[in-house]
């Protein structure tokens, strides 16, 4: 047996000769400051016994011989996982508030005297029809692979609902006035999602192929997130997002409408482009085949994204970015030297790219798998880290007078080192082979990991 102490729990795992667990048996030194105990893979555990009233939290994970746990003790608090052969919880448990219960396979029901619980977590709990409808203060309800449950109850307090993989839900309450965020993932009954939700902040649809419209009538919604919802003819002109993120869509298009988006990510998609979101602060293109330009006028940008864009040939130099992103672009040519607020820039896998602007604010810069890159400005007085990784072509190093951080990695053709990185704090270098000497007042920054 081992105790293990964390910030709020006390740990008790490996205790595989104890069938009957003794609370009194823990030492009171350890016992004092905690209100938390957790049996952790105590394989042969069927119950405990003694608990002391100021434990209000109960964990058990992996004790695969669970069979019950005391009656009477105060819990807020109880999380079983794992535990095969546990089959139902009491029904004095009546403080709780929290409940998690993951892959509790032969659990039928669940007692409807939990009128204080706010957090349900069920996960694989193959075998329950239904949840009680007198948790009228439940505010949080995560349901995860249920072959039978066919019904969410309306449930005034709930905020927060999360659906995955429960093949028979064909319907949501159309009631739920709080609620703030919905999640439906994986094969579902559902077809269509209530209009009522008018108070929705955010929305995740993932891997359904029965959804095909999202309604418009979440007026509040403004974080929505869409990943491979096969069928989905359009997005919802919705005025209110903020953020917005597509994965493996049909769609061509954004509409114009969502004039105050702040961030969007798109992977796999089959967007051209984009409108002019003149609150745009964050934009990340993944995969996206199609696209060939960005617009000019997205005068808030300040972070940009762009990979394995094949048609895209040029980075508007009218933006006010301050980081930059672009790998395997294999078209685009040139960064410009107008961006004059960059910060950071990382260029990977590009062999049309010849040379690296002068920017004045760059403090971060890497470049990787770049062949044609055979120089490194050297008016790049702000540059404090540099991490360059495969370019052949590059053969020195300029004076960064304020570089803290270097790293060189599989650069054949650098020989040298400049003597005046007065400010170095780390250097880590791999397989140069013509890197020889290291100047001897680095040696001391040297990361553990080089290979000379």
């Amino acid at each position: 047996m081992k105790y293990y102490e964390f910030d709020d729990l006390l740990s008790i795992e490996y205790a595989n000769d104890v069938e009957i667990f003794d609370c009194n048996t823990i030492p009171k030194e350890k016992l004092k400051d905690y209100d938390t105990l957790k049996f952790n893979q105590c394989k042969i555990l069927k119950t405990i016994i003694n608990v002391p009233n100021q434990i209000t939290k109960l964990y058990f994970s992996f004790c695969e011989c669970l069979e019950s746990i005391p009656k009477h003790i105060p819990l807020i608090e109880l999380n079983i996982d794992y535990c095969s052969k546990y089959v139902e919880i009491p029904n004095t448990l009546i403080n709780l508030k929290k409940l998690l219960l993951d892959h509790i396979y032969h659990l039928q029901t669940l007692p409807k005297e939990f009128i204080n619980l706010e957090d349900l977590y069920l996960a694989k709990i193959k075998d329950l029809e239904e949840i009680p409808k007198e948790y009228t203060k439940l505010k949080k309800l995560y349901v995860y692979y249920s072959k039978v449950l066919t019904e969410i109850y309306e449930y005034p307090e709930l905020e927060d609902l999360y659906i995955s993989t429960c093949e028979n839900l064909s319907k949501l309450p159309e009631k739920l006035d709080k609620l703030k965020g919905l999640t439906v993932e994986h094969e579902t009954g559902l077809n269509t999602l209530p209009k009522t939700y008018t108070n929705l902040e955010y929305l995740i649809i993932q891997y359904n192929d029965k959804i095909e419209t999202i309604p418009t009538e979440y007026i509040n919604l403004n974080h929505l997130r869409l990943a491979e919802v096969i069928n989905l003819k359009e997005l919802p002109n919705i005025t209110s997002l903020k953020k917005l993120y597509l994965n493996k869509l049909n769609l061509r298009k954004i509409p114009d409408c969502y004039q105050n988006l702040k961030k969007i990510y798109i992977d796999r998609t089959n967007i051209k482009g984009i409108p002019i979101f003149k609150n745009l602060e964050k934009l990340t293109f993944y995969e996206c085949k199609l696209l060939k330009s960005i617009p000019k006028n997205l005068h808030k940008l300040c972070y940009l994204e762009c990979i394995q864009c094949s048609r895209l040939k040029f980075i508007p130099n009218e933006f006010n970015l301050k980081e930059l992103i672009v790998g395997e672009c294999y078209n685009l040519s040139k960064i410009s030297g107008s961006l004059n607020k960059l910060e950071k820039l990382n260029i990977y896998d590009n062999n049309k790219i010849k040379s690296i602007p002068s920017l004045n604010n760059l403090n971060d810069l890497s470049i990787s798998s770049c062949p044609n890159i055979t120089k490194i400005p050297d008016i790049l007085n702000k540059i404090k880290k540099l991490y360059l990784y495969e370019n052949n072509n590059l053969k020195e190093i300029p004076n960064l007078f304020n570089l803290k951080d270097l790293t060189i990695m599989y650069c054949n053709n650098i020989t040298q080192l400049p003597i005046t990185f007065n400010k170095l704090e780390k250097i880590k270098l791999i397989d140069n082979k013509q890197l020889k000497n290291i100047p001897s007042n680095y040696k001391r920054f040297l990361d553990p990991n080089s290979k000379i």
